[in-house]
């Protein structure tokens, strides 16, 4: 019978949980697509580095003389251009990481505090204040660090996702090698 409780409050209290996660996620759902698309712009420059290199090798082979000097030229402009663009994007995925991190655990934490000043005063004098801070900064870490987990796992879905159509724009067989293992790297 207690598990029966144990296992009754646990699916609540997850339950409760998804509920916040959801409030939370559409409260900020600009920031969460401003950090996706980040991501994705940074997927997008690493695949595509790949690819200068090989079409500037190709042009490095077929080209003569000054034609192959310029060709190399510009292809070690072009990837200084492509990390350096990677590069700033990744800094500002960062800052606005930071930047959402930091209001989502202050929005949290004020909601928190003030649901628990609304309370009645008899309540307060049957709780620990140092119980009740503790138990704030605790679940408001515990519920901002699961929207950012959520957030990271969205951008790495759908940086694999780019991956593999870019892929299977080359190559349906090697689409089909890389898809087989995505089971090995989820368990």
């Amino acid at each position: 019978m207690r598990k029966l409780v144990s296992l009754k409050n646990q699916l609540v209290a997850e339950l409760t949980m998804f509920k916040l996660l959801k409030r939370y996620v559409l409260l900020f759902w600009k920031t969460i697509l401003v950090l996706c698309t980040l991501i994705i712009i940074s997927a997008l420059l690493s695949i595509i580095a790949p690819m200068v290199v090989g079409n500037a090798i190709d042009l490095l082979l077929l080209a003569r003389g000054i034609e192959r000097d310029t060709a190399f030229f510009m292809a070690i402009l072009l990837l200084l251009g492509i990390h350096l663009l990677q590069w700033l994007v990744g800094y500002l995925s960062q800052l606005v990481t930071a930047r959402f991190m930091s209001i989502l655990a202050f929005t949290i934490r004020n909601e928190a505090f003030i649901a628990t000043f609304q309370r009645d005063q008899a309540w307060h004098d049957q709780q620990a204040t140092g119980d009740l801070i503790s138990r704030i900064s605790n679940d408001t870490d515990e519920l901002a660090g699961s929207i950012y987990f959520i957030v990271s796992i969205l951008s790495s879905s759908l940086m694999v996702l780019l991956g593999m159509l870019v892929l299977s724009h080359y190559s349906l067989f090697l689409t089909g090698i890389a898809l087989s293992f995505i089971p090995l790297a989820v368990g």
